[in-house]
């Protein structure tokens, strides 16, 4: 076992790479890019910069967090296959520089909150962070996207998974690459919305 730190990244995290240095046995980091909004291409530039720097601190980047996939994909629309692609573009620029390991999807304490509340729970909680598919433009359509899963059952959304794991697992297994899922996705439904 490897023990490892979410950081945001130098633009965006307070805390530095030679300050997580510093805690007694951390090897790494777990990293994101947390102006990347769901369905861009992480480029090969933006890869190799950010995980050059975390190298050059002497710490690790084996897994990346909130590569978040785009509602497209989701909801099984036809521009899903662009969003797919933009997706495998990214597993690949990753593994180039030695991730092996992404998460896409992170689920939050939700209680009895409604969709609202966590966004201002969120919000609040952040302190000035804009967190990856929590950015402020993406939940500005929350309402917008909460409609549009009206008429998707769950059956539907596991055939959307389906596709989507069908065009990314065998680049995964190409470039070394194992993607992490949270138990909660998509195991019960939350909001009305399937999962």
């Amino acid at each position: 076992m490897k023990m490892t730190f979410r950081w945001y990244g130098k633009d965006s995290d307070p805390i530095t790479l030679q300050q997580i240095k510093q805690i007694p046995g951390m090897t790494g980091i777990m990293g994101l890019l947390d102006y990347k909004a769901a369905g861009e291409v992480w480029t090969d530039e933006e890869c190799k910069e950010y995980i050059d720097g975390v190298h050059a601190a002497g710490l690790e980047c084996e897994v990346i967090e909130s590569v978040n996939v785009h509602e497209d994909i989701k909801m099984g629309l036809p521009t899903r296959d662009k969003y797919i692609g933009n997706y495998i573009t990214t597993i690949r620029n990753l593994a180039k520089y030695g991730v092996k390991v992404i998460v896409y999807f992170d689920e939050k304490e939700l209680g009895n909150m409604t969709p609202l509340d966590i966004v201002k729970k969120t919000a609040e909680d952040s302190h000035g962070f804009t967190l990856p598919g929590w950015e402020p433009e993406r939940l500005a359509e929350l309402e917008k996207t909460l409609k549009q899963y009206e008429g998707i059952t769950p059956d539907m959304l596991r055939e959307n998974y389906k596709y989507f794991l069908d065009a990314i697992i065998p680049v995964c297994e190409e470039v070394g690459v194992k993607m992490a899922v949270h138990p909660d996705d998509p195991a019960w439904p939350i909001f009305g919305l399937p999962r």
